[in-house]
């Protein structure tokens, strides 16, 4: 493989294509052909990973060249990549239907986009729900491949929510169907309502490429267990109309924040271990309630018997919102210690901070600018080479140190919210520096939180209740 700039330039460009080809169709892999003459190569592109063939001069050697394109003639539309659980809409009933119950839900960018009929897997009988566009894409050709759509249900005669992505079978995780399943029928709150769902069948929604890196082939650039497999899943759930961004009071954000935490608790007495909280990832229901989505993360870290399911840290292990992962998560260039229940909670302190800064008017020593320090604490990373890795938090280090400008920030017109940064901060920081603590938080560092437990969530339930139930927030969004 060349390294010239014009041949990286090149891959990008193939990929870019091929990414592209999956996001506007329905498809589970997609055939490409290179042509630069004299030579073409054929490739094929999954979620796993691309295969691309040696170069094949078809002005000396016609003969593969041909012989790839009448084969390619015979194969059905799913052997050359559709997704057969997709199919366009033709009725137009269900299309006029479609776009007039999902208009409110889909942009304009995508309004030129056809209806299709989309079939969910479910444990007894599928659910053939309509699509017209999806709220959101998958920006890269490898891993998940995410796409999210506010779809009509026509059995239910309901708008829906459809997620569609791809799961990993590289460590003993669960569907993302299956673990809601189980979070439903215990009743745990405050997490979405699954209605159907589950991996979606037929041999061609599980991805090939990495089959090709074992056993080891002189022509294979990637070494044997760094490309994992990748199973199609697809689930519906009971729609949510508003994300966390678009709280109205303060009150109502740290609701939204707590119920959230609520669900990752009943989550986690269950055994589940959520590994991806961030504000995406954080809705609000049509009667003000947060709800925590996006399980596909998730992994088990106690059996149904209660017993402890060890998790060796690996490349798999560091996974989530870069915003908003623990200090630990960011600062290993090699994690050496698993992702566990204290890194859970950590970024219910960070989404906190971020929406403090950017939408509740803090004053802050020196007046810094806003946005500088939104970039420094919450987006800061640094790669290294050796590693091919990027490690990150420095910032969210030194606030945690107590070293931060943040650490004295101030919240005028909401006096709890500013009360509840405060000791949620003196939760993850005391444990490091007990007796160490600034004058302002002698208080706080005298009651049973010096003392935190992170492996248990009592210490930030009761702060979270004590700051909800306090006089003095403000009414208007702004503070």
């Amino acid at each position: 493989m060349l390294n010239t700039s014009e041949a990286a330039a090149a891959r990008r460009g193939i990929v870019l294509a091929l990414t592209k080809q999956l996001n506007c169709q329905w498809r589970n892999f997609a055939f490409f052909l290179l042509v630069n003459d004299p030579v073409a190569y054929i490739v094929r592109a999954d979620r796993a990973g691309v295969i691309v063939t040696e170069p094949i001069n078809f002005r000396n050697e016609p003969g593969p060249l041909l012989e790839f394109l009448w084969r390619f003639n015979f194969l059905s539309p799913e052997e050359r990549g559709m997704d057969p659980t997709a199919r366009l809409a033709t009725d137009l009933e269900d299309i006029d239907i479609a776009k007039e119950k999902l208009a409110a839900h889909v942009s304009t960018r995508v309004q030129a986009s056809p209806v299709y009929i989309v079939e969910v897997s479910d444990t007894t009988t599928p659910r053939n729900v309509l699509v017209w566009g999806c709220l959101s894409s998958c920006k890269s050709l490898t891993g998940r491949s995410t796409r999210v759509a506010a779809v009509w249900d026509p059995e239910a005669e309901k708008v829906r929510f459809l997620k569609d992505a791809w799961r990993t079978d590289a460590e003993t995780t669960e569907g993302e169907s299956d673990i809601l399943r189980i979070l439903n029928d215990a009743k745990v709150e405050h997490v979405p309502t699954l209605l159907a769902g589950g991996d979606v069948p037929g041999k061609y929604h599980q991805t090939m490429t990495q089959t090709f890196t074992s056993p080891i082939q002189p022509w294979v650039l990637t070494k044997p267990g760094v490309l994992d497999k990748w199973t199609h899943h697809r689930l519906l759930e009971e729609f949510i109309p508003t994300r966390l961004e678009d709280f109205k009071t303060p009150k109502g954000f740290l609701q939204a924040l707590f119920d959230a935490f609520l669900a990752h608790k009943g989550a986690y007495a269950l055994g589940f271990l959520h590994r991806d909280v961030s504000d995406g990832n954080i809705m609000i229901d049509e009667n003000g309630c947060g709800v925590l989505i996006d399980w596909e993360l998730a992994i088990r870290v106690r059996d149904n018997q209660g017993a402890p399911i060890e998790h060796k840290a690996g490349r798999h292990d560091r996974v989530g919102t870069w915003k908003f992962m623990s200090c630990n998560l960011l600062a290993q260039k090699e994690l050496r210690k698993p992702h566990g229940l204290p890194d859970d909670q950590q970024p219910f302190l960070w989404i906190g901070l971020y929406y403090i800064l950017l939408s509740f008017n803090p004053v802050i020593l020196g007046n810094p600018s806003i946005e500088e320090l939104v970039a420094e604490i919450f987006e800061e990373s640094l790669y290294h080479k050796n590693f091919h890795y990027f490690t990150g938090g420095r910032s969210k280090r030194l606030i945690l140190a107590m070293e931060h400008v943040i650490c004295e920030l101030e919240i005028p017109n909401n006096n709890p919210m500013e009360d509840w940064f405060t000791k949620v901060l003196d939760v993850f920081a005391v444990d490091k520096l007990r007796g160490q603590l600034t004058a302002r938080r002698v208080l706080s560092s005298l009651t049973e939180l010096s003392q935190p437990n992170l492996e248990e969530h009592d210490a930030l339930e009761r702060i979270f209740r004590d700051s909800l139930d306090a006089d003095g927030w403000s009414s208007t969004r702004e503070g």
